[in-house]
């Protein structure tokens, strides 16, 4: 088991639908234990566009795509300080365990 390793509350807000002018809207917050570092990690996406980002999150729960996510130290009550998700995988473990890695 690797809870052990996810000693940080990471929280985020999943997209719950689009304003009339097509900005997207965000449900209730969740918070979810994850593991977050500050990591400076390149993500190219399929048009092959390349992006940086600043921190990394790893946790056993898949954090839903264009979600709001806020850090450890991010406060949640300021909307413009979550994250936007630039890039995510899932892999397994040698132990049997699914991990969801999401760069930001």
């Amino acid at each position: 088991m690797i809870a052990h390793l996810l000693t940080q509350t990471v929280t985020y807000a999943p997209v719950s639908g689009r304003t009339g002018g097509g900005q997207p809207t965000f449900g209730a917050q969740v918070a979810i234990k994850a593991r977050w570092e500050a990591k400076s990690t390149k993500v190219i996406g399929p048009d092959g566009t390349e992006r940086v980002g600043s921190h990394v999150c790893v946790s056993e729960i898949e954090i839903p795509t264009n979600a709001r996510v806020w850090g450890p130290d991010d406060n949640v009550a300021v909307a413009n300080e979550g994250r936007v998700i630039i890039g995510r995988h899932k892999a397994a473990t040698p132990g049997g365990w699914t991990l969801y890695e999401a760069v930001f």
